[in-house]
């Protein structure tokens, strides 16, 4: 919302991050080997500023461990749609694009297609289709009972995204 105080303009924009539902599942395939999936759901359109550039969102996520003693080696796999809604909602109205002038007066800023085209533009890096993740667990690190380490290392795949008509993009 904008707020006039004299010459002086505030805005206060309210961003919210999606809520997620998510299930997931995992089978000991014996042989200490164990087989996981989830597929979570990510409500972009029920957040606050964010649903003016996503869609809602599917992810998808497949791995297994192997054990090995007081190892555990982990590879994954995962899977998100493209969020970036088709089509940016050119002429709608947002509170925090609304300008007030000093008469009271207020309007809309016709930019405002090309702002949300750039601003997905921006955010595009953020958004993964495919990624691969591998993994190491140690139980009893460095011979510590109640010590254990775990990292891991994950790649997004990279793609190209294309923005406007006709436009090559990044």
């Amino acid at each position: 919302m904008v707020k006039d105080r004299g010459n002086v303009c505030r805005q206060d924009v309210e961003v919210q991050q999606p809520y997620n539902i998510g299930l997931g599942i995992s089978m000991d395939m014996g042989n200490n080997l164990i087989v996981m999936a989830d597929v979570t759901h990510k409500k972009w359109s029920d957040a606050h500023f964010f649903n003016e550039f996503y869609d809602d969102q599917n992810v998808i996520s497949i791995g297994v461990q192997k054990t090995m003693g007081n190892l555990k080696l982990r590879a994954g796999y995962g899977y998100a749609d493209d969020p970036l809604l088709s089509q940016v909602k050119v002429g709608q109205e947002l509170q925090q694009l609304v300008v007030s002038t000093q008469m009271g007066e207020t309007y809309t800023s016709p930019m405002y297609g090309l702002f949300m085209s750039y601003f997905q533009a921006m955010e595009t890096p953020v958004i993964y289709k495919h990624r691969v993740a591998v993994g190491l667990g140690v139980e009893n690190f460095l011979g510590v009972p109640f010590l254990s380490l775990d990292s891991h290392v994950a790649v997004q795949l990279e793609e190209d995204k294309c923005f406007g008509s006709g436009q090559r993009g990044l």
